[in-house]
Formats: C-alpha cells, structure tokens, sequence
C-alpha cells in the first residue's frame, strides 16, 4: 500500500509502474500532485484534488456522451472469454438490478 503524500510520480512510474505491480495508493485526492516526496497536502481544496474524484463519479460517467457508448470488459464467460458491454446499459443495470453479474 502506497502513500500518495510520500510517493512521487516518478518514484511510482519507475519503481511500481514500469514493473506492472499492482499497487493501492492512498491519499490521492490529498496528495501533492507536483510529484514531490514526503511533502504533505493538508489543502483539500479542488486545486490539489486527484481529477479522477470528479471525473469518475457516476453522474460525470452517465453524463460522458463518449464514454456512455464505449464498450468495456465486464465480466468473462465460462471458456474465459471476455464478456463487453457499453457503459450506458451497465449504468442501467446498475441503477435497476441488486445482483453481481451483468
């Protein structure tokens, strides 16, 4: 588990991305988005807020009229095929269904 707020982005991309290794990292939306180590944000405004916090809301999703017809990978068959959907039937699905599988 990585700390946003102790992690730079370049230590990130060399140490964790460039390896592919699967990382948690906490503390994006407080982080320094300058990419300096061990500073710390104590600033919550918008201005040092991880983009995604907004962009990836599901109203800004629902909203995306480009990403509303893009398809993407929900799931896999039995023969381990991928199965897709478009973002806009899953968020009717996921607005009316209670269950895990689209």
């Amino acid at each position: 588990v990585l700390n946003s707020q102790c992690t730079s982005a370049s230590e990130f991309g060399e140490l964790y991305e460039a390896k592919e290794i699967p990382s948690i990292i906490r503390h994006i939306p407080l982080g320094d988005d300058k990419g300096h180590k061990g500073t710390t944000n104590k600033n919550s405004s918008s201005e040092h807020e991880w983009p995604a916090m907004t962009k990836w809301q599901l109203d800004a999703l629902e909203d995306d009229d480009d990403l509303r017809n893009r398809y993407f990978k929900c799931g896999e068959d039995d023969d381990g095929k991928s199965i897709k959907i478009k973002l806009k039937h899953f968020m009717k699905y996921l607005h009316t269904n209670k269950d895990d599988s689209p």
